[in-house]
């Protein structure tokens, strides 16, 4: 039995990139997220407002890699009826 080529994914990055928040930014993105406050004290209150814009930094990015992941399976011309159940998942 002949073994086929690689497919090459256009749509998704590779899988070779990080598991991170700051990893996935950059694959879908084109830049990494900003993880200076990364190890600060998130104990401490009030939370400075470096931390502050960290965090919803964090949140934010993935909106826009949700979004992102949207436009290309549309662009690839993938019916939503194949990918929308999955969509139905995240809470």
């Amino acid at each position: 039995m002949r073994v086929p080529p690689a497919v090459h994914d256009d749509v998704f990055p590779s899988k070779k990139e990080s598991n991170s928040l700051s990893g996935s930014c950059a694959a879908w993105l084109g830049a990494p997220l900003n993880k200076s406050e990364q190890l600060s004290d998130w104990g401490r209150r009030p939370l400075s407002a470096s931390q502050i814009a960290y965090a919803a930094n964090d949140a934010h990015c993935l909106t826009r890699i949700f979004a992102e992941m949207h436009r290309r399976l549309l662009a690839a011309g993938l019916p939503p009826r194949w990918w929308a159940p999955l969509l139905e998942r995240i809470p």
